[in-house]
């Protein structure tokens, strides 16, 4: 018969247990538990940073196409059409091409600037991704202002919703309905993505910043 060991605070332990118990401390025995590092949660944060990112230069390209567009239709109108009898630009036609200069000129940098934004975003969650501390950094900030975002969409759906409810006044509800549950849908489902990168990002980077880099 095996003896018991003896445990000097008086407690006597089989040698099972025993053996258990030094098997879970150590680190590379089956039964123990390893740390915690965080890395399906970290790879969950950069998945939504490169969503985050992927949709505003998504939208972004919309304003550079169209920035392109009002310019060449707009200066291909205010030329043809509005021209004096003598084959000069009239001040009116001057006027229109000139606003439609400056139209064009702004959507191009909301488009430029908006590629940009969504392209750091990108670089960040890279950076999440690799476990640098730079990116870390990087997708916080973008974080921050991604749940600015999301509680401008929520304010932006509770606008919607009131001016439903006066609508229905004078509307049927249906009709309403018909009109608006896409782009009330389409509101609704990228302010939850705003919200979500948002609060994960704080939770499990703050949470796991020490394997960081």
């Amino acid at each position: 018969m095996s003896e018991v060991p003896y445990d000097p605070s008086g407690q006597v332990q089989s040698t099972g247990q025993a053996g258990y118990a030094q098997n879970m401390a150590r680190p590379g025995s089956p039964g123990s538990k390893r740390p915690d590092d965080g890395a399906p949660s970290i790879i969950k944060v950069g998945v939504l940073g490169v969503l985050y990112g992927l949709l505003h230069m998504g939208v972004c390209t919309f304003f550079l196409f169209g920035g392109m567009i009002v310019s060449a239709l707009a200066s291909a109108q205010a030329t043809v059409s509005q021209q004096g009898p003598d084959g000069q630009a009239t001040v009116s036609g001057q006027a229109a091409e000139d606003i439609a200069t400056i139209a064009s000129g702004v959507l191009l940098v909301i488009g430029i600037l908006g590629m940009l934004y969504g392209a750091g975003c990108i670089t960040g969650s890279i950076g999440v991704f690799m476990r640098k501390g730079w990116g870390r950094i990087v997708i916080l900030i973008y974080a921050g202002l991604s749940g600015i975002e999301g509680l401008l969409g929520l304010v932006s759906l509770g606008r919607n919703v009131y001016a439903i409810v006066k609508a229905t006044e004078v509307v049927e509800l249906s009709v309403i309905i018909e009109l608006v549950w896409i782009p009330m849908l389409v509101t609704l489902l990228v302010t939850l993505l705003f919200l979500a990168f948002c609060i994960s990002s704080y939770k499990v980077l703050l949470a796991y910043g020490s394997n960081f880099d």
